[in-house]
Protein backbone atom coordinates (compact mmCIF):
# COMPACT_ATOMS: atom_id res chain seq x y z
CA UNK A 1 0.00 0.00 0.00
CA UNK A 2 0.99 3.40 -0.38
CA UNK A 3 0.22 6.77 1.74
CA UNK A 4 0.70 9.53 -0.23
CA UNK A 5 0.92 12.81 2.10
CA UNK A 6 0.94 16.26 1.22
CA UNK A 7 4.26 18.30 2.38
CA UNK A 8 5.25 21.92 2.42
CA UNK A 9 8.55 22.69 4.29
CA UNK A 10 9.27 25.69 5.82
CA UNK A 11 12.15 27.13 6.30
CA UNK A 12 13.02 29.82 9.48
CA UNK A 13 13.75 33.11 8.18
CA UNK A 14 10.79 33.70 5.95
CA UNK A 15 11.63 31.86 3.03
CA UNK A 16 10.01 28.52 1.57
CA UNK A 17 11.75 25.66 0.45
CA UNK A 18 9.49 23.87 -1.56
CA UNK A 19 6.15 22.13 -1.18
CA UNK A 20 6.08 18.39 -2.48
CA UNK A 21 4.39 15.11 -1.94
CA UNK A 22 6.33 12.37 0.03
CA UNK A 23 5.20 8.88 -1.25
CA UNK A 24 5.65 6.54 1.86
CA UNK A 25 6.06 2.90 0.46
CA UNK A 26 4.52 0.57 3.03
CA UNK A 27 5.87 -2.90 2.33
CA UNK A 28 5.17 -6.16 4.34
CA UNK A 29 8.01 -7.19 7.04
CA UNK A 30 8.78 -11.26 7.76
CA UNK A 31 6.57 -11.58 10.79
CA UNK A 32 3.59 -10.18 11.75
CA UNK A 33 5.21 -7.04 11.06
CA UNK A 34 2.70 -3.79 10.44
CA UNK A 35 3.55 -0.37 9.03
CA UNK A 36 2.18 3.08 10.85
CA UNK A 37 1.12 5.76 9.29
CA UNK A 38 -0.36 8.84 10.04
CA UNK A 39 -4.17 7.38 9.26
CA UNK A 40 -2.95 4.18 11.61
CA UNK A 41 -0.05 5.83 13.96
CA UNK A 42 1.61 4.29 16.86
CA UNK A 43 0.56 5.46 19.71
CA UNK A 44 3.84 6.45 20.30
CA UNK A 45 3.36 9.48 17.68
CA UNK A 46 3.31 12.85 20.03
CA UNK A 47 1.32 15.37 17.57
CA UNK A 48 2.74 18.84 18.16
CA UNK A 49 2.60 21.79 15.75
CA UNK A 50 6.26 22.43 13.93
CA UNK A 51 6.13 25.63 15.36
CA UNK A 52 6.72 23.88 18.96
CA UNK A 53 8.80 21.58 17.72
CA UNK A 54 10.90 23.82 16.21
CA UNK A 55 10.98 27.41 17.86
CA UNK A 56 12.80 30.26 15.92
CA UNK A 57 16.45 29.73 15.75
CA UNK A 58 17.19 33.55 15.55
CA UNK A 59 17.71 34.10 19.16
CA UNK A 60 20.47 34.02 21.93
CA UNK A 61 21.42 30.47 22.59
CA UNK A 62 20.76 30.64 26.37
CA UNK A 63 17.62 31.51 25.51
CA UNK A 64 16.77 29.10 22.74
CA UNK A 65 13.72 26.78 23.89
CA UNK A 66 13.70 23.68 21.77
CA UNK A 67 12.01 20.45 23.01
CA UNK A 68 14.27 18.55 22.00
CA UNK A 69 18.06 19.41 21.27
CA UNK A 70 20.56 18.66 23.94
CA UNK A 71 23.63 20.20 22.18
CA UNK A 72 23.79 23.56 20.57
CA UNK A 73 25.09 27.07 18.99
CA UNK A 74 24.96 30.27 18.08
CA UNK A 75 28.84 30.89 17.02
CA UNK A 76 29.04 32.91 20.40
CA UNK A 77 27.84 30.57 22.73
CA UNK A 78 27.29 26.52 23.41
CA UNK A 79 24.40 25.02 25.21
CA UNK A 80 24.34 21.44 26.44
CA UNK A 81 21.68 19.55 28.12
CA UNK A 82 21.27 16.25 29.13
CA UNK A 83 17.00 15.98 29.44
CA UNK A 84 14.21 17.66 28.82
CA UNK A 85 13.85 18.86 32.60
CA UNK A 86 17.79 20.19 32.65
CA UNK A 87 18.20 23.89 32.81
CA UNK A 88 20.85 24.42 29.62
CA UNK A 89 24.45 24.70 30.66
CA UNK A 90 25.89 27.39 28.45
CA UNK A 91 29.58 28.72 28.01
CA UNK A 92 30.54 31.82 26.46
CA UNK A 93 32.96 31.89 23.33
CA UNK A 94 34.18 35.37 23.61
CA UNK A 95 34.58 37.50 20.80
CA UNK A 96 32.51 36.05 18.22
CA UNK A 97 29.76 36.22 15.48
CA UNK A 98 26.65 35.50 15.92
CA UNK A 99 24.38 32.95 13.85
CA UNK A 100 20.80 31.37 14.30
CA UNK A 101 21.04 28.31 16.47
CA UNK A 102 22.24 25.06 15.43
CA UNK A 103 21.45 21.80 17.15
CA UNK A 104 24.22 19.19 17.01
CA UNK A 105 22.15 16.03 18.74
CA UNK A 106 19.33 15.28 20.27
CA UNK A 107 19.12 14.56 24.18
CA UNK A 108 16.82 11.42 23.42
CA UNK A 109 16.69 10.34 20.10
CA UNK A 110 13.53 7.86 20.52
CA UNK A 111 11.53 11.02 22.35
CA UNK A 112 12.75 13.11 18.79
CA UNK A 113 11.32 10.16 16.73
CA UNK A 114 7.83 10.98 18.34
CA UNK A 115 7.71 14.07 17.93
CA UNK A 116 8.94 14.93 14.08
CA UNK A 117 8.35 12.68 11.40
CA UNK A 118 10.97 14.52 8.41
CA UNK A 119 14.27 16.34 9.37
CA UNK A 120 16.99 17.35 7.88
CA UNK A 121 20.81 16.21 8.94
CA UNK A 122 22.97 19.32 7.96
CA UNK A 123 26.64 19.54 7.27
CA UNK A 124 28.00 23.17 7.56
CA UNK A 125 31.11 24.70 5.26
CA UNK A 126 32.52 27.97 4.77
CA UNK A 127 32.71 29.54 1.14
CA UNK A 128 35.51 31.49 -0.13
CA UNK A 129 33.95 34.70 1.41
CA UNK A 130 34.18 33.03 4.60
CA UNK A 131 30.46 32.58 4.97
CA UNK A 132 28.86 29.89 6.72
CA UNK A 133 27.01 27.40 4.15
CA UNK A 134 24.72 24.32 5.01
CA UNK A 135 23.88 21.04 2.86
CA UNK A 136 20.82 19.64 4.43
CA UNK A 137 20.26 15.85 3.58
CA UNK A 138 16.43 14.98 4.15
CA UNK A 139 15.22 11.71 6.12
CA UNK A 140 12.02 10.15 7.11
CA UNK A 141 10.98 8.59 10.86
CA UNK A 142 8.95 5.18 9.42
CA UNK A 143 7.44 3.03 12.32
CA UNK A 144 6.57 -0.56 12.14
CA UNK A 145 4.79 -2.51 14.61
CA UNK A 146 6.31 -6.09 15.41
CA UNK A 147 6.33 -8.69 17.83
CA UNK A 148 4.41 -6.55 20.11
CA UNK A 149 6.57 -3.49 20.02
CA UNK A 150 6.39 -0.27 17.95
CA UNK A 151 9.93 0.89 16.63
CA UNK A 152 11.09 3.83 14.40
CA UNK A 153 13.59 3.54 12.10
CA UNK A 154 14.80 6.36 9.82
CA UNK A 155 15.42 6.13 5.73
CA UNK A 156 16.85 8.86 3.26
CA UNK A 157 14.66 10.80 1.35
CA UNK A 158 15.70 11.52 -2.29
CA UNK A 159 13.82 11.90 -5.18
CA UNK A 160 14.62 14.46 -7.91
CA UNK A 161 11.46 13.89 -9.41
CA UNK A 162 9.23 15.45 -6.82
CA UNK A 163 12.48 18.24 -6.02
CA UNK A 164 12.99 16.12 -2.43
CA UNK A 165 16.67 15.55 -2.01
CA UNK A 166 19.53 17.60 -0.51
CA UNK A 167 19.65 21.58 -0.53
CA UNK A 168 21.76 23.95 0.32
CA UNK A 169 21.26 27.04 2.19
CA UNK A 170 23.20 30.29 3.91
CA UNK A 171 23.42 30.02 7.63
CA UNK A 172 22.59 33.78 8.69
CA UNK A 173 21.88 35.30 12.26
CA UNK A 174 17.99 34.75 11.18
CA UNK A 175 17.88 31.02 10.20
CA UNK A 176 18.61 29.66 6.59
CA UNK A 177 18.18 31.14 3.55
CA UNK A 178 17.79 29.52 0.39
CA UNK A 179 20.60 30.73 -2.33
CA UNK A 180 19.71 31.68 -5.59
CA UNK A 181 19.94 29.45 -8.71
CA UNK A 182 22.82 31.24 -10.39
CA UNK A 183 24.33 31.24 -7.27
CA UNK A 184 26.70 28.17 -7.44
CA UNK A 185 30.17 30.55 -6.82
CA UNK A 186 28.53 31.44 -3.85
CA UNK A 187 28.42 28.25 -2.67
CA UNK A 188 31.47 26.49 -3.61
CA UNK A 189 32.76 24.33 -0.55
CA UNK A 190 36.17 25.77 0.40
CA UNK A 191 36.54 24.27 4.16
CA UNK A 192 34.42 22.64 6.76
CA UNK A 193 33.13 24.54 9.80
CA UNK A 194 33.30 21.52 12.10
CA UNK A 195 35.63 18.35 12.33
CA UNK A 196 34.61 15.32 10.39
CA UNK A 197 31.30 13.48 11.79
CA UNK A 198 29.41 16.44 13.08
CA UNK A 199 26.34 17.14 12.11
CA UNK A 200 23.27 19.63 12.63
CA UNK A 201 19.93 18.63 12.92
CA UNK A 202 16.58 20.29 12.24
CA UNK A 203 12.95 18.96 11.87
CA UNK A 204 10.99 20.14 9.14
CA UNK A 205 7.45 18.35 9.46
CA UNK A 206 5.60 16.93 12.73
CA UNK A 207 2.62 14.18 13.27
CA UNK A 208 0.56 17.28 13.65
CA UNK A 209 -2.24 18.53 11.50
CA UNK A 210 -1.74 22.04 12.07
Amino acid sequence: MTLLREQRRPVRGNVTRYAGIVILCIVPVAGRAESVSPANPSPLMIPMPLSVVEPPRDVPAAQWKSPYCGQWEDGCAECIRLNADDKPHCFDRGQCRRHANICFREYDQGYFNTICSIFDEQTFYYNRNFEIYVRSHPFIVEWTYNNNRFKASRHNLNDPDLQIGDQVYKLTEKGFETTPQDGKHLTAEIAPVFEEGVYGIECDETYSKK
